[in-house]
This record gives structure tokens, sequence and C-alpha cells, in this order.
């Protein structure tokens, strides 16, 4: 897998994108440190809260013949914890081959295990999509995750240029406006995101010097 090379604050890298052309720099260990942070003020609970939430939701809407519908919830919150764990056991690089296949081999069964309580999962909770308590608690998530990915672009964008993008850069104007990354089309979004990320976390190798 190819590393990328960051040596240092003053480093721009082009990402084009629809024929859009955005410059991008890696982020100090402060900023990092900051979007982090931030992250971590704003977590309001994440996945576990709200199953809890759909658990509460087929309650009202389905009463006693909630109980199945429930379980396909709680099945698919197990498997992906097992999943989960499995991936944080991955063996080491160095052990023997049979161990290598044993764990690809399990690891291939909790996944099929995920994607069928997944599908269970789905079946249930679309009964009690438009559940308003729901409603609301996916927007939050999605806003969150939102604000999240765009803390790291806005740290990391120079400047751009292209058709559709308003007249802006750094040095001249400061930090990004929220509401231009907003604008921006997903895919656009998607890329800086990307390389935004792998110039926070450059390949062991090079590190950032």
């Amino acid at each position: 897998m190819e590393e990328t090379h960051v040596t240092g604050i003053g480093q721009r890298e082009v990402v084009e994108a629809g024929g859009r052309r955005y410059v991008l720099r890696p982020v100090s260990f402060g900023e990092a440190a900051e979007i982090e942070r931030a992250r971590a003020g704003a977590f309001q609970g994440g996945p576990a809260l709200y199953n809890e939430q759909v658990r509460e939701a087929l309650r009202r809407r389905h009463g006693e013949a909630a109980a199945a519908l429930i379980e396909a919830v709680d099945a698919h919150e197990e498997a992906d914890v097992a999943t989960t764990a499995m991936l944080l056991t991955r063996p080491h690089p160095q052990e023997p081959a049979e161990e290598q296949a044993r764990y690809r081999a399990e690891l291939r069964a909790a996944q099929r295990d995920l994607l069928r309580a997944a599908q269970r999962r789905t079946l249930a909770e679309a009964t009690v999509a438009d559940d308003p308590a729901l409603v609301a608690a996916r927007a939050a998530m999605e806003e969150a995750a939102w604000r999240g990915r765009a803390a790291l672009v806005r740290a990391s964008l120079v400047a751009w240029e292209g058709e559709g993008l308003p007249d802006w850069s750094r040095e001249r104007d400061g930090m990004v406006p929220e509401a231009a990354l907003r604008a921006l089309p997903m895919a656009d979004m998607e890329a800086l995101l990307a390389r935004a990320e792998a110039l926070r976390r450059p390949g062991v190798i090079e590190g950032k010097r």
C-alpha cells in the first residue's frame, strides 16, 4: 500500500474533483488534538443510545407484539459487537499460516451473521422509521457525523477554485465558512476527507518530520 509522505505544515497537496481544484495542507498536532477534543465534546450517545431509542419506538408502536422485533435489534447489536471484537484480535502477521486461515474463516462467518442480523433489524426498524423521536435522533447523528468530518476538512483547506465555488483562499479570508462546505458536492467532500485523513495520519515509515 502506498504511504503518504508528510514533510511538514508547509506541505501542499492538490485534490481535483469534478473540474474543481482544492489545495490541502496537513494539520498540526495541536490542530488535530483540538479537532478530537471538539468531537469528544459533541458526542451524544452514538449507536448504543440509538438502538435503545429504536426499542422504545417499537414498544410504543407495537405494544406486546414488539418483542420479536426488539429481538432483531438485540441480535444485530450482539453480532456487531462480536465482529468488532474479532477485528480487534486479528493475529499478528508472523502467526502461522493455519492460524491466519482459521481467523479469516471465523471472521467471514461472523460477518455473514452480521449481515443477516442487519437485514432482520432493518425490517424491524422500518416499521417505526417515521417515529418523531427516531427521525430527530437520526438527524442529530447525521449532523454530528458531518461536523466531525467537516472540522478536519476546514482545518486542512488552503484554497480552491473552479465552477460553482465562491472566491476564497485561507490566506486572504481565513478558514473556509461552514456554509460553503455544506454547498459542496458530496463526492468532493468525501475526496477531501480521504486526503485530509491521509495527511493527518501519514504512513508509519515517513511520519511527520
